[in-house]
C-alpha cells in the first residue's frame, strides 16, 4: 500500500496550541490515552504491521500501535513511525495531530532504509525464464512479514515449512545462503538444476521530507517501491541507477531474488544526485586501420536521470581531438523518459585521406560536448585505437535491430586465387571478446606470431547478453559478415582481396561451437565448412543449464498442450534435429577428452547424426585435453582454435572450391560489385547432386538449401520437410507442411535450376519464360509457379514473439488521456525498454500514440487497454468480454484476465501487451519479459513466447501454469486448433 502526503498542513499549523504547547511524551500519552479503552493488541514492532492494521483492521488501532512503538523505541528508530502518524493523520483530516508529527521529523535524515531486510524463501523455481513463485499462493503472504507465526510451504525444506526471516545488510550487501541440504538434493534427485531457487526481500523506505531520489538494486533481474517496476541489473553494472520523486512517507521496497545455492544482491537509495542526461562511457567505438577511418559508428550509454523531464540532446560538438578534419554528429536523437536508459549512436565523419603518418600513436583522442535540453552540457573523451592493416581490428556496424555491434577482423595470411575470398565466421563462447577470440587464431612460425587465416577473412562478432548465437546473436553474426563485405569492398585499395559474404566457414567454441551449428544448419547453401569446437546441441539439453520443465513450480498447473506450444519456438534452435541440411558441406567436430565443462557426449551424438544423413565428417576428441588449450601437439601451434589440423581442414575448404571454379588474381583496384559471382566450372565433385533432405521448422530464420527457401507452411512453426533428389536432367522433390517455396541458384555449386524438369509431389512444374528466382506454390492440391504467396502471412510476418526485435522496433504507449492510466503504461514501456538495453544493447525508443500511422517503417511493441485496438484502428485478434475472453471460438472465462499477442501491421508486426486496466498489464503481461537464468539472462521474449498468450490472474503463483491460451496464429491470422494449446 502507498503512503503518501498530501500536503495539506502548512506552517500555519506549526504554531498552534496542539504543536507548539504540547512535549512529545504528552502527545504520546493523551493519544494513548484517548484509544485505550479499545484494548488494542500490538504484536509486533514492525512498520509493515501498522499497515496490515490500517488496512485490515482499523485506523484507530494502528495509531494505538504506533504510539506505543514511539514510546517505547530509542530516538534513532522513531522518524519511520512519526511518518506513518502523518500520513494517516492527513488522511484522517486531523491537521493539528499531522502537523504534531511532522514537526518531529524537522531534524529527521531525508532517506533512510533499515540494515535489516525480511526474506521469504527459499522456494523450488524452474531453468526456462520464468516460473510461478509460491510466495503468492497466499494474496496476503507479502503483507504479513510482521508475523513470525505466517507459514508458507517449499519442497526445499525440512518440514516444508519457510517464514518470514530477517537478513542484515553489510554496507548494503544483502548475502544470502539459505538453510537448506544441498547435498541431499543433489546425490537424491541428480541433478544440480534442483539447487535454483526463488524468495522475496522485502524493506521500507523512509522519506521524511518530498526528495527527489536515485535507487538501483545489483545481483537481480527487477525491483518495486511500491508498484512501480524498476529495472534492476543481474550483472552487478554500477551505471544502473533509476531517479524518483517521493513524497514525505513510507514507501515498500521489494525485490524477487533468483539464485543457485547462494547470491548477493545490493539495494540502495539516496538523494539524487545530477537531474540531468548521464554520459556513462562510449560502448563501442571503431579502430582506425593504417589511419584511415573505415567504419564510423559509436555508441554510447547514457541514461535520464530527471524524474520528470524528458530529455534528449541538443546538439553535440567536437571541441578538440588529434585528429584535423574528425568530426562527430547524432546518428540517432530522440527523447530519453524519465529513468530510461537507452544507447545513443554517433556517426565520425573525416575530412582527410588518412593520418598513417602519425599513426604510430596508440590511441587518439576525440573529446565531444554534449548539450542536452535542459541547457545542461557534458564533455566525453572518445579515444579511437590505431591499428595496422595486417593485425586485428575492430569496426562497427549498424545491426538487424538498428543498434551498434561490433566485430574483430583479420586479412587472410595469404590472398585466396578468388575474386573474392571466403570469411572464416568465428563465434566466441562464454566471456570472450570479439578482440581476444579474433587473436586466438595464431601460430608462432620461425619464433614469430602469425595472426589470421590463410585465403580467408577471420572475423569474430559478438553482442551482449545469453543469446547463445540464437535469434539476435544469429541475426547479429550474419550481418558482421555483410558489412565486411561491404567494407572491405568500399576500401578495396587498402586489403589484398576482399571479403565475400556468400562463402563462409562456420567456425566457434563452446557457445560459439552451438553457434557454428546453429547458424550453419539455418544457412546450408552459404556454407563452405563447418567447424564446431565443444559444441552443444541444444540449451535445453545442455547439462543442467535451461532445463525444460523439470522442477518448475508450474509443471503442477501447466496444460502438457502449452509445453508443446513452447517447445515449438525453440525447435529451430536445436541443431541436431537439422542434421540432414549440412549434407554436402565438409564438417569437423573436435573436444577435449576431458572435457567437464562441455562433454563430449554432445559432439559425439552430432557425430552419429550427421554420419546417419552421410554427412563428410571428421571427428576428432583429443586425449589429455580440456575444455581450453592453447598447445595440441607443440607450444604455441595454434591450440583449440587454430593447430594445424584446424587450418588445413578450413584452407583445404577453400582449395576445393577454387579447384572447382575459374580462378583469377583479383588486383585491389577490380575488387567490384559489378564483377559478381565467377561462374560455375563442372566437374566430377557435385555437393548438390542426389538425395538431400532439408528441415525447417521456421522459414523466417532459414535460408536456401539446395537454393529452396521456404515461404509458408500450412501450418506455422512445425516442421516442415524437402526430400529432394537431384538428377541430371530432373529434380524431384517432395514436401511435408509446405505451402509455398522461393527457388534460386545457389552460389557455391548451382543445381541448374533452369535446364533441369521439377517435380514437385508427383507434378511437374511448367516453368516461367524468366530467370530465377521463382515461386511456387501449393493451390487446390497443386504445385505450381505463383507470385509469391498463397496467403496473407509469409516470412515477414511470421512469429514467435521474439521476431519483434529482429528489425528496427519501437515501444509505443496508447495512451487514452487518463493520467492515472498513463503513468502505468509509461513504467512498463520504461521497464521494457531498459530490459532490452540490458540484456542486449537494443536501443528501443518509446512512443506516445493514439493514432496509427498508415505506414510504420518499424516493428513496434504496443502497450495499451483493450480499446487501443478499436481506436488505432488494429484487427481485434481477440476480444475481452464482461466475463473474460474470446479468441477464435474458444470464450476463455476468469477476472483479471491479460494478453499479449503479434498483429499484422503492412509487412511490419505489432505485439500487443494488452488487458482490460493498466494495472494487470503491468503486474501479469510485463511477468512474461522476466528473462533471468542465473548467472545471465536473455533478451525479453526470446525464447518461450508463441505469437499469443493469454494470462489468467494467477500468473505471479503459478507461472506458465496460468497460461489460458497458447498458440501460433494461422496464415490468414486466424485462431487455429492445430497451432494452439486451448480446444473449444
Amino acid at each position: 500500500m502507498r503512503y503518501v502526503a498530501n500536503f495539506l498542513v502548512t506552517l500555519s499549523f506549526l504554531g498552534s496550541s496542539c504543536s507548539s504547547k504540547l512535549t512529545e511524551n504528552d502527545f504520546i500519552e493523551e493519544n494513548i490515552n484517548a484509544l485505550k479503552l479499545h484494548r488494542y493488541k500490538c504484536q509486533s514492532l514492525e512498520v509493515s504491521f501498522l499497515f496490515w492494521l490500517e488496512k485490515y483492521e482499523s485506523n484507530e488501532h494502528a495509531i494505538f500501535c504506533a504510539l506505543q512503538v514511539i514510546k517505547n523505541k530509542n530516538i534513532e528508530s522513531k522518524q519511520a513511525f512519526w511518518v506513518f502518524l502523518h500520513n494517516i493523520f492527513t488522511k484522517k483530516n486531523e491537521v493539528k495531530k499531522a502537523a504534531f508529527a511532522l514537526k518531529q521529523l524537522k531534524n529527521a535524515k531525508t532517506l533512510t532504509i533499515s540494515e535489516r531486510w525480511h526474506f521469504l524463501g527459499p522456494f523450488q523455481i524452474g531453468k526456462p525464464e520464468f516460473d510461478g513463485n509460491p510466495a503468492y499462493d497466499n494474496k496476503i503472504s507479502i503483507e504479513k512479514r510482521w508475523d513470525s507465526t505466517f507459514l508458507a510451504y517449499s519442497e526445499l525444506t525440512n518440514q516444508a515449512i519457510v517464514k518470514w526471516v530477517q537478513v542484515l545488510s553489510q554496507n548494503g550487501v544483502i548475502y544470502l545462503d539459505v538453510n537448506v541440504n544441498w547435498n541431499n538434493l543433489i546425490s537424491s534427485l541428480q541433478s544440480m538444476a534442483v539447487t535454483e531457487w526463488q524468495g522475496v526481500l522485502v524493506n521500507d523506505i523512509v522519506v521524511t521530507k518530498d526528495s527527489d531520489v536515485q535507487v538501483q538494486c545489483l545481483g537481480v533481474n527487477v525491483f518495486y517501491v511500491n508498484d512501480m517496476v524498476i529495472n534492476a541489473d543481474v550483472y552487478h553494472r554500477q551505471e544502473y541507477w533509476y531517479p524518483l520523486s517521493l513524497s514525505l512517507g513510507i514507501y515498500t521496497i521489494k525485490v524477487p531474488v533468483r539464485a543457485k545455492v547462494n547470491t548477493k544482491v545490493k539495494c540502495s537509495i539516496e538523494v539524487l544526485k545530477k537531474r540531468s542526461l548521464i554520459f556513462h562511457y562510449v560502448k563501442f567505438s571503431p579502430d582506425l586501420v593504417s589511419g584511415n577511418l573505415f567504419a564510423p559508428y559509436v555508441s554510447i550509454l547514457v541514461s535520464n536521470m530527471n524524474p520528470k523531464e524528458t530529455l534528449s540532446i541538443k546538439s553535440l560538438k567536437t571541441t578538440s581531438n588529434d585528429l584535423i578534419g574528425l568530426s562527430a554528429e547524432l546518428f540517432s536523437n530522440f527523447e530519453i523518459y524519465p529513468g530510461q536508459i537507452s544507447n545513443i549512436i554517433l556517426k565520425l565523419t573525416s575530412s582527410f585521406a588518412n593520418v598513417e603518418s602519425s599513426c604510430k600513436n596508440d590511441l587518439f583522442a576525440v573529446n565531444l560536448l554534449f548539450k542536452v535540453s535542459d541547457g545542461q552540457e557534458q564533455e566525453m573523451l572518445l579515444n579511437l585505437r590505431c591499428r595496422e592493416v595486417n593485425q586485428s581490428f575492430l569496426f562497427t556496424f549498424i545491426d538487424h535491430d538498428g543498434s551498434v555491434q561490433h566485430a574483430a577482423a583479420i586479412q587472410p595470411l595469404s590472398p585466396c586465387l578468388l575474386e573474392k575470398c571466403p570469411v572464416l565466421l568465428t563465434l566466441h563462447g562464454t566471456g570472450v571478446t570479439a578482440q581476444n577470440q579474433a587473436d586466438s587464431y595464431k601460430y608462432m612460425k620461425n619464433g614469430k606470431f602469425l595472426f589470421g587465416v590463410d585465403k580467408l577473412w577471420l572475423l569474430a562478432p559478438t553482442r551482449h547478453g545469453a543469446h547463445n548465437w540464437e535469434g539476435p546473436g544469429e541475426l547479429t553474426a550474419l550481418t558482421s559478415v555483410k558489412e565486411l563485405s561491404m567494407l572491405t569492398l568500399k576500401y578495396s585499395g587498402y586489403f589484398s582481396k576482399c571479403a565475400d559474404s556468400d562463402l563462409i566457414v562456420f567456425a566457434g567454441h563452446s557457445m560459439g561451437g552451438h553457434g557454428a551449428w546453429q547458424v550453419s544448419v539455418h544457412n546450408p547453401d552459404r556454407a563452405l565448412a563447418v567447424i564446431s569446437g565443444a559444441g552443444w546441441l541444444s540449451k535445453e539439453d545442455y547439462g543442467d543449464s535451461n532445463l525444460f520443465y523439470h522442477f518448475d513450480v508450474s509443471i503442477s498447473y501447466i496444460d502438457p498442450a502449452i509445453k508443446l506450444v513452447q517447445e515449438a519456438c525453440i525447435n529451430e534452435n536445436h541443431a541436431d534435429k537439422h542434421a540432414s541440411n549440412l549434407k554436402g558441406i565438409y564438417v569437423m567436430i573436435r573436444v577435449g577428452a576431458d572435457d567437464k565443462t562441455v562433454h563430449p557426449y554432445f559432439s559425439r551424438r552430432m557425430f552419429r547424426l550427421l554420419k546417419a544423413n552421410n554427412v563428410n565428417v571428421t571427428y576428432n576428441e583429443i586425449k589429455g585435453k580440456e575444455h581450453w588449450w592453447w598447445d595440441t601437439n607443440k607450444p604455441n601451434d595454434g591450440g583449440v582454435t587454430n593447430d594445424f589440423q584446424i587450418r588445413s581442414f578450413a584452407t583445404n575448404a577453400v582449395n576445393n572450391y577454387e579447384r572447382l571454379h575459374k580462378t583469377s588474381e583479383c588486383s585491389r583496384e577490380s575488387c567490384s560489385q559489378a564483377n559478381g559471382k565467377l561462374k560455375y566450372t563442372k566437374a566430377e565433385e557435385r555437393r548438390n547432386f542426389g538425395n538431400y533432405h532439408f528441415v525447417v521448422f521456421n522459414p523466417a530464420s532459414f535460408n536456401g538449401g539446395r537454393g529452396i527457401y521456404v515461404i509458408q507452411q500450412k501450418f506455422p512453426m512445425l516442421k516442415s520437410e524437402l526430400k529432394i533428389e537431384i538428377k541430371e536432367k530432373d529434380v524431384h522433390i517432395s514436401t511435408i507442411n509446405l505451402l509455398c517455396i522461393r527457388v534460386a541458384e545457389p552460389v557455391i555449386d548451382p543445381v541448374m535450376w533452369q535446364e533441369k524438369h521439377i517435380y514437385i509431389d508427383g507434378f511437374e512444374i511448367q516453368k516461367p519464360n524468366q530467370e530465377l528466382p521463382w515461386f511456387l506454390c501449393l493451390i487446390n492440391g497443386i504445385w505450381n509457379v505463383c507470385e509469391g504467396k498463397v496467403y496473407e502471412r509469409d516470412i515477414s510476418t511470421y512469429g514467435p514473439a521474439r521476431r519483434i526485435a529482429e528489425n528496427p522496433f519501437h515501444i509505443s504507449i496508447c495512451d487514452n488521456g487518463n493520467n492515472e492510466e498513463s503513468s502505468v503504461l509509461l513504467n512498463s514501456a520504461i521497464f521494457l525498454s531498459n530490459l532490452f538495453q540490458s540484456t542486449s544493447d537494443t536501443i528501443v525508443l518509446i512512443r506516445r500514440l493514439n493514432v496509427l500511422p498508415d505506414v510504420i517503417l518499424d516493428n513496434m511493441i504496443l502497450i495499451g487497454t483493450e480499446n487501443c485496438t478499436k481506436h488505432m484502428g488494429l484487427r481485434k485478434l481477440v476480444n475481452f468480454t464482461s466475463s473474460g475472453l474470446r479468441i477464435g471460438q474458444c470464450h476463455l472465462q476468469g477476472e483479471n484476465i491479460s494478453a499479449l499477442y503479434l498483429l499484422p501491421h503492412n509487412n511490419r508486426l505489432i505485439l500487443f501487451l494488452t488487458a482490460q486496466n493498466a494495472e494487470n498489464i503491468r503486474t501479469t503481461v510485463l511477468r512474461s519479459s522476466f528473462p533471468t537464468i542465473p548467472p545471465m539472462t536473455r533478451s525479453p521474449f526470446s525464447n518461450l513466447v508463441p505469437d499469443y498468450l493469454i494470462f489468467s490472474s494467477e500468473i505471479l503463483p503459478k507461472g506458465p501454469g496460468a497460461f489460458l491460451c497458447a498458440g501460433f496464429w494461422s496464415n490468414e491470422w486466424t485462431y487455429d486448433i492445430k497451432t494452439s494449446s486451448c480446444t473449444c
